[in-house]
């Protein structure tokens, strides 16, 4: 146990005071920039300061020939070797961050007169200072670390036990079930995880495709015939396809117009409905190829010429007459097709109002779509382009397919009379239609969705694409999307990781969804073993001071506070339910810079001395089963004194002792290990 602190401490100090003569000089240049990290014990690179690559790549080469080269007028580091098997500094996080590993040698590195004037004093701070404060940020460290290992552990399990996720990210369950029970060293495997879920993520709409059209997920017939298309659809919008032929589509190939396919759809309401939509889809494939024009650079009537050629009697019945040619099998129901609707205006001297709004507001939608297209098409291979343009194509295009409702509304539904040639509204037709609107609404609500995680997936959006298809699946299973808690947090955990340009992103990534990883797990699997052991969380109970009159002062013996006590645990494992329980004698708790350093890890602490945080004491502790690296225990110990830290007002000591008695509910933290049986 002294062996262990001791070599700690020193650990800590060396960077700071071992250098002498030039050495020292290039070690306060590189104390602006590094900082002791006592997790790994050795220094790494300050995240909070600004680097200047000169100064720092001009000192390093001193001490890294092997890792330097020189390019024409620039002189090259190669981080990765620098420092490479020194235990005291690493330049590991400097590399990764993506920062310059080259300069100018034609640039002068800062004069030695200004480094010396600069280069700060030694701040060790005191032994117990140093000791207690590396300590409480290397247990602040290895409970998150234990954490991690639970999340990432909950992942594999949720994998196992959910198939949407192995059919939606392959690439991440075969590399989880290859880890297998080597997943709570995490660490070790985190770039081939962050490989795998990025390569999942570039492949969602595929494996998006594939399950639609498994049965096992979509149960549904009319959702795998929606999904399936909408699919195809979405990828002609990404490709640019022309409006008329995505209509096309969707009005002659696609699954919805299969009469077998809605043929097996058992809700009869919801077989009308999907029928319903696909003879709107004909419908409107009908119409915006009626409209078309030969013209160069235009597909569509303009909508003057529509409204100025329906005024001419003749022309309407012209057109009226095309249209009815090519109506036949356009059927709505039983008793209303196409055909029918369009011989309720014979005996018109002028088309219906209605019957012209829409085929104005049809044109209107197709020339915008033009204009759209066109742009996207002028700006493709430029840094002009931008997600408006898409977003605004897209939007058109949804809109164009809205017209389908309005066709059943402004035309199919109104029930003429002709009176004196005009024909007038009497009324509407008996149709399903909030069945039809539910169906034609639920498949304008998929497609954007597709689209978008086409799009996103392109622009490598890969937290937005996960939105995507959890909106998706939520459509798509409705009350079978039991697990979406899970899925909307393992899979934008995936996402974020993918997303991630460093090194600190995915750090940041894994500290965001997995605090509320796993060395805690070996007193659990083991039949007995001994460890230096931590438990970092809450400690409550009641206190009595050891000076009789300070106790007898006391008016509330209650205490909550935050514990981290450092010990020996004797450990009896059981495997059965992966739980443990341990006899634990700590030796000293700093559970008060523990708490402080949770927020701050950069700030020097007060002057602590040794009797501020010794604390002996015994508990009784039950560590949970499933591998959770979560204790419980009940026991006594005395102190600490020390109560809280506040930079800017001290330490908060208490002047007495007391003996505390009460439960802890941790972290298990195992520093190591001394026996494993």
């Amino acid at each position: 146990m002294k062996t262990f602190i001791l070599s700690l401490l020193i650990s800590s100090m060396l960077p700071i005071g071992i250098m002498a003569q030039s050495a020292w000089l290039d070690a306060g240049e590189l104390n602006k920039y590094l900082e002791f990290n006592p997790a790994r014990n050795r220094v790494e690179l300050d995240n909070s300061v600004e680097i200047d690559p000169v100064a720092m790549l001009t000192t390093l080469q001193r001490y890294c020939p092997d890792a330097v080269m020189q390019d024409g007028d620039s002189i090259i580091v190669d981080l990765d070797l620098c420092f490479k098997n020194n235990p005291f500094i690493s330049m590991r996080s400097y590399a990764q961050k993506g920062l310059p590993f080259s300069y100018s040698k034609n640039v002068a590195p800062p004069a030695r007169d200004a480094m010396f004037e600069s280069a700060p004093a030694a701040q060790g701070g005191s032994f117990v200072t140093n000791l207690a404060d590396g300590l409480a940020m290397f247990l602040v460290q290895r409970t998150k670390e234990e954490l991690n290992a639970a999340f990432f552990d909950r992942l594999k399990k949720v994998m196992n036990n959910q198939p949407t996720f192995r059919a939606l990210f392959p690439s991440t369950y075969n590399l989880l079930y290859i880890i297998g029970d080597e997943i709570y060293n995490y660490n070790a495997y985190l770039e081939a995880l962050r490989e795998s879920f990025t390569r999942d993520m570039k492949t969602l709409p595929l494996q998006v495709r594939d399950y639609s059209v498994n049965t096992n997920f979509i149960t549904k017939e009319e959702f795998r015939i929606l999904t399936e298309d909408v699919l195809t659809t979405a990828q002609f919008m990404i490709d640019g396809e022309a409006p008329l032929d995505i209509v096309e589509y969707l009005s002659t190939t696609a699954a919805l117009q299969i009469d077998e396919r809605r043929a097996s759809i058992k809700d009869e309401p919801v077989r009308k409905g999907v029928e319903s939509l696909a003879m709107g889809l004909r419908t409107l494939n009908l119409f915006s190829n009626s409209l078309r024009v030969r013209q160069t650079g235009q597909t569509w009537a303009t909508t003057r010429a529509i409204s100025d050629s329906l005024k001419d009697v003749s022309f309407t019945y012209i057109y009226l007459g095309l249209l009815y040619q090519q109506a036949p099998g356009i059927q709505y129901n039983d008793t209303v097709s196409l055909q029918s609707v369009l011989k309720k205006m014979h005996g018109a001297t002028q088309a219906p109002l209605s019957f012209r709004n829409y085929l104005v507001s049809l044109a209107q939608t197709g020339n915008l779509l033009d204009e759209s297209i066109k742009t996207l098409k002028q700006k493709v291979g430029t840094e002009q382009i931008v997600y408006d343009d898409y977003y605004r194509f897209a939007d058109l295009m949804f809109d164009f397919l809205d017209q389908i409702a309005n066709f059943r509304k402004q035309v199919v539904l109104p029930n003429w009379k002709i009176e004196n040639g005009k024909p007038l509204v009497i009324g509407q037709i008996n149709l399903p239609n909030i069945q039809v609107e539910k169906v034609e609404q639920k498949f304008l609500i998929i497609l954007r969705q597709v689209y978008e995680l086409e799009f996103n997936i392109r622009q490598n959006h890969y937290t937005s694409a996960v939105n995507n298809v959890a909106f998706l699946l939520n459509e798509v299973l409705e009350d079978d999307f039991t697990f979406k808690k899970d899925f909307l947090r393992y899979a934008n955990f995936m996402a974020t990781v993918a997303e991630a340009q460093t090194s600190e992103d995915v750090a940041a990534a894994i500290d965001m969804f997995a605090l509320p990883p796993g060395s805690s797990r070996l007193k659990k699997q083991s039949q007995f073993s001994v460890s230096l052991n931590s438990y970092g969380g809450l400690a409550y109970g009641w206190e009595n001071d050891v000076n009789p009159d300070v106790n007898e002062a006391l008016d509330n013996k209650n205490v909550l506070a935050t514990s981290a006590p450092v010990g020996i645990g004797l450990n009896f494992g059981i495997p059965r339910n992966s739980s443990s329980i341990s006899l634990y004698t700590q030796l000293i708790d700093v559970g008060a810079i523990f708490a402080y350093r949770f927020s701050d890890q950069t700030e020097r602490i007060p002057e602590i001395k040794f009797e501020n945080i010794i604390a002996p004491g015994f508990y009784a502790i039950y560590g949970f089963g499933k591998n959770i690296p979560v204790s419980a225990g009940v026991g006594a110990q005395l102190g600490p004194n020390l109560r809280k830290i506040d930079p800017s007002a001290g330490l908060s000591v208490d002047e007495t002792s007391a003996w505390r008695f009460g439960f802890i509910l941790s972290v298990d933290i195992p520093i190591t290990h001394f026996y494993t049986k």
